[in-house]
């Protein structure tokens, strides 16, 4: 981590929107991307600030979203719903913002879900690498010992995400209003992984000040 605590590891996430079949919205949402983004890769780190770790959460908003949510974005932008011409202009640099709550969550569980199957593709869970890394065991500087620390940096990430996910979408899920803000902005500081998160429910309790504000 960098002197200010922010994370910089990051981990390549491998995103794609459903398939016709199970999303009657993809074409729709093909129009707004273009069919080059049906599916995208996404540097993601623990810091929501981090431009690549927003725009993955913009595209897993977008992905997620239903008719309703999808008109909410398409008029943020000025953008017809059934608009059918090729990709629009300007959309595939548009970062989208919190859209509402039951939209972050469905696109965190998305995220965490991305997560878990990463997980699965390491042979050693976090715990183990961790045992092994501080077992002296491990040479320094040696290119194993380099590797275990990049393994370790992506599984930190994942299990922050599944973390934000069971976190921060159960209070999204439970309160609105005043109640929701206060609980975003109640979350604890302790780690930087907490100050990680902290920040992302930051972020939040912004975007739902304003949206209360007009």
């Amino acid at each position: 981590r960098e002197e200010d605590g922010k994370c910089q590891n990051e981990l390549l996430y491998r995103m794609a929107l459903a398939s016709a079949s199970e999303d009657p919205l993809r074409e729709t949402k093909l129009t707004f991307l273009g069919t080059s983004r049906a599916s995208r890769g996404f540097r993601v780190s623990m810091n929501i600030e981090d431009k690549a770790t927003a725009e993955a959460l913009s595209y897993l908003r977008f992905k997620v979203a239903n008719e309703k949510e999808l008109n909410m974005i398409m008029s943020r932008y000025s953008i017809p719903i059934h608009r059918s011409s090729g990709a629009l202009r300007g959309s595939r640099d548009t970062i989208i913002p919190f859209v509402c709550p039951a939209n972050e969550v469905r696109a965190l569980n998305e995220l965490a879900q991305y997560s878990l199957a990463q997980l699965r593709q390491y042979r050693n869970t976090r715990e183990e690498n961790l045992a092994l890394l501080n077992s002296g065991h491990v040479a320094p500087f040696t290119d194993r010992r380099t590797a275990l620390v990049v393994i370790l940096g992506e599984q930190e990430i994942c299990h922050f995400w599944i973390q934000v996910a069971g976190t921060v979408g159960s209070i999204l899920s439970s309160k609105t209003g005043l109640a929701l803000r206060v609980a975003l902005r109640s979350l604890p500081e302790n780690t930087d992984a907490q100050r990680d998160m902290y920040r992302y429910a930051g972020m939040i309790t912004e975007e739902l000040s304003s949206t209360s504000d007009n």
